[in-house]
C-alpha cells in the first residue's frame, strides 16, 4: 500500500492511495484520491486504524514527497 499526501497551492491537501499484492508490481495509477478542504497542516505524520479486531502494521516507512 502507498499513500501520498501533498499540500496544494490553494490551501487544500490532496491524499492519493493505491494497494497491490506483495507478489505483484506497484500499479502506476492511483486507485483513490481525496481533496481535504480544511486540512491539519501541523504535527507529525501518523496512521490510524479502526476495526473490530487487532490491527498490525508492518514495514511502515514515511518519506518526504519528491
Amino acid at each position: 500500500m502507498k499513500l501520498q499526501v501533498e499540500n496544494l497551492s490553494d490551501g487544500k491537501v490532496r491524499a492519493r492511495g493505491k494497494a497491490w499484492l506483495a507478489t505483484e508490481n506497484e500499479p502506476s495509477a492511483w486507485m483513490i484520491e481525496r481533496i481535504d478542504p480544511i486540512p491539519n497542516r501541523q504535527g507529525a505524520p501518523g496512521i490510524f486504524g479502526n476495526a473490530l479486531a487487532e490491527i498490525y502494521f508492518d514495514n511502515l516507512k514515511v518519506y518526504a514527497n519528491k
